[in-house]
Order: C-alpha cells, then structure tokens, then sequence
C-alpha cells in the first residue's frame, strides 16, 4: 500500500479473452496460464487503477506462470515486483529468457 489509498497486486492470469473483469484487456499467450499482470486499486474504494499485463510462454507449473514473486511500493507509489517466471516473458518490446528451467526478473513501474 500506499500514501495515497493505493494497493498493488501481482499474479498471473490466462489470456484468450477480450476482457480480464477488472483487470480490463490484457495481452497475453492463450496457450498458458503463465501470463503476469500488475493491478492497482484505490484500497478504500475497490476502483482499479491501472493494470499491465506482460506475455509469457512455457509449461503451467505449480502457481502458474508467476512461480514466486516479491513486491514493494514507495509511498509515493511506485512499485517494484521481483519474480521467478519459466521459458520467456515479454516486457514491452523486450523479451526475456530464462536460462535453464527458471530465471528471475526484476520490473520497476511508475504507474
């Protein structure tokens, strides 16, 4: 949470439809629950803020897609999400790899 009555959520999520219910539209791979989002909401109110969905590829594993993942916010807002992720992971235009079965990566977001 924030000082500005702001919650920050992570997890992961299947693609393949239109819309997400809060989350609203999201990219993603359809062929896996492996896809990560990033959600805020007004933690007084329930209102999404903003949500950004990241495409993933590779096996549902456990928890799918998002093995592990660790989360701060500034009281300002920002938020930083420390995570495991399996096969590939797709950051704006950057696609990241893992190297063997699993890698970690690290996003930093404004809003």
């Amino acid at each position: 949470m924030d000082e500005r009555d702001g919650v920050v959520v992570v997890g992961s999520y299947e693609a393949g439809r239109e819309d997400l219910g809060v989350l609203g539209p999201l990219p993603g791979n359809p062929a896996t629950l492996a896809n990560v989002y990033i959600a805020k909401f007004n933690r007084v109110t329930g209102e999404p803020l903003w949500s950004r969905g990241f495409t993933a590829s590779g096996p549902d594993r456990g928890s799918p897609g998002l093995e592990s993942a660790s989360l701060a916010v500034t009281k300002e807002g920002f938020a930083a999400v420390l995570g495991q992720f399996s096969s590939m992971l797709t950051v704006g235009a950057r696609t990241l790899e893992a190297e063997g079965r699993s890698d970690l990566f690290l996003l930093g977001l404004e809003r």
